[in-house]
């Protein structure tokens, strides 16, 4: 599927840099253990495999300032020093010239054009603030910048994208199932609410990281209310630590879906949790429906 992703130059607004730098490259899918519920043995492997992420040929496309080529057609080899128990005239005097590398097997071939669809069809929003807005200009202000549904297009995206660190102060990423805008009157919305918390300035990037794997692994299965769904994750920017909210669709199943937090602190072990609580959107003064 293709995916049309913004620049960075749009979505860092007039206080961000125009790139965004260097991102962290995936680890051990969230931390968790145990196969998420909806996903392909295989998607699940390249999820939860770390080190396939940052070595397979795949990865190596899709991981962020990778020096090497997607599938090179030629190898080099670094030559060593001799053991000084040999003498020079044991070694040729000229380099053999350089050769193709073998074509790839049918077998990785097929592993690189297949795709790994995840459970869920999700978007990536990006939400602009302006001060003072109507609730008809707060909407105008989202833009969908990354739409996916397959692991090979969430690492695309996820690569391309501005990452949280980078954004001007006050502005949001949201990522969401395809057809849930991120707002509290939307259809899919408008009877749910939101587990909110914070965390530091610099555990934000890997915080972001993790939870999006979790959503996409579906890690909150086992955590949620019979007829409840988790709908999507937000974090905004603010000066000394960010906002993170999980969306869900049933705000009256809060007390049943009362692990919910401590699935967040197994996924994010070791990053603070500051202010943790639950709040559904009809509860909002600006509520509009």
């Amino acid at each position: 599927m293709e995916i049309s992703i913004a620049s960075q130059q749009q979505l860092a607004g007039s206080g961000a840099g125009a790139g965004a730098g260097t991102r962290l490259a995936p680890r051990a899918f969230g931390g968790m253990v145990g196969a998420p519920v909806g996903v392909e043995s295989k998607s699940l492997e390249l999820l939860q495999n770390g080190s396939m992420m940052m070595s397979s040929p795949l990865q190596s496309r899709l991981r962020p300032n990778s020096p090497q080529p997607f599938l090179s057609s030629s190898s080099s080899s670094a030559s060593s020093s001799p053991s000084s128990s040999f003498s020079s005239s044991s070694f040729p005097s000229k380099r053999a010239p350089m050769t193709d590398a073998p074509p790839a097997s049918s077998e990785l071939k097929a592993a690189l054009s297949t795709k790994y669809p995840l459970k869920h069809h999700w978007v990536f929003w990006h939400d602009k603030y302006v001060a003072n807005t109507t609730p008809d200009q707060y909407t105008d202000n989202l833009k969908a910048i990354a739409d996916l549904d397959t692991v090979q297009t969430f690492w695309t995206a996820y690569n391309k994208i501005l990452g949280p660190e980078k954004l001007t102060l006050r502005c949001s990423i949201h990522f969401m199932h395809k057809g849930v805008k991120p707002l509290w009157e939307d259809a899919r919305n408008e009877h749910g609410g939101c587990w909110k918390f914070r965390v530091g300035k610099a555990d934000v990037p890997v915080a972001w990281r993790e939870l999006l794997m979790a959503l996409v692994g579906e890690q909150f299965e086992d955590c949620i209310a019979p007829g409840d769904e988790i709908l999507g994750l937000s974090v905004s920017s603010r000066w000394s630590s960010d906002i993170f909210q999980i969306w869900n669709l049933q705000s009256s199943l809060k007390e049943e879906n009362n692990t919910v937090m401590e699935k967040v602190a197994m996924i994010l072990k070791g990053i603070e949790i500051q202010a943790p609580f639950y709040k559904a959107h009809k509860d909002h003064d600006d509520f509009q429906k």
